[in-house]
This record gives C-alpha cells, sequence and structure tokens, in this order.
C-alpha cells in the first residue's frame, strides 16, 4: 500500500512540476501529452490501484482488476503517443530520433 501512495505521490508531483514549466511553442505538444500521461497514472491507476490493495471484498477486487487492466491498456496508448510527440519535438528541435527505434 505504502508503494503504490509513494509512487502516486511521485507523479503527481513530476506533473505538478512539468505543469508548471514554461515551453516553447515547438514543445506544446510533447509538454501536453507528457502532462496527460502523468494524470492519468495519478488519477486513473494510481487511485485504483491503492483501491485494489485496500479492498477486502473478492467480488469488489475482481471487478478493480478488470478496470486496473483497462487503465493499464489506456496508460500503454498515451506512452505511445507520448513517445510520439517526444520524437516529434526532437527531430524539431535538430536532434534526429528514428521514429522506429526511438534510437
Amino acid at each position: 500500500m505504502n508503494e503504490a501512495r509513494a509512487l502516486s505521490s511521485y507523479i503527481k508531483g513530476l506533473k505538478c512540476e512539468a505543469s508548471q514549466l514554461k515551453y516553447s511553442k515547438t514543445a506544446e505538444s510533447f509538454h501536453i501529452a507528457s502532462v496527460g500521461y502523468m494524470t492519468e497514472i495519478v488519477d486513473g491507476y494510481g487511485i485504483l490501484l491503492i483501491k485494489y490493495i485496500d479492498e477486502q471484498k473478492k467480488g469488489t477486487r475482481k471487478s478493480l482488476l478488470r478496470e486496473i487492466t483497462d487503465e493499464k491498456e489506456k496508460i500503454a496508448a498515451l506512452a505511445e503517443s507520448c513517445l510520439g510527440h517526444q520524437i516529434a519535438f526532437m527531430n524539431q528541435a535538430g536532434i534526429k530520433v528514428d521514429s522506429q527505434t526511438g534510437k
């Protein structure tokens, strides 16, 4: 439980710091995607994980596990989108990155 709360708190702190950054027009889509990704981890996955760990009823835990699985899929899609925005930003900034390999 403590580790789940610590993870959520850590990501929330990163999100708060990232939200306060001034970013260039070139970095805007990457910034927005990154903050959205962190928001989903904290407000979606983090909350569900803590509820799951805390829950005692088997039926409710099973339902929460399904929600967590759905949330993980959503987060994976956001991570992929965020990576695309990051690669585009880096390429615009003059750091050439191959979108296939991420290198």
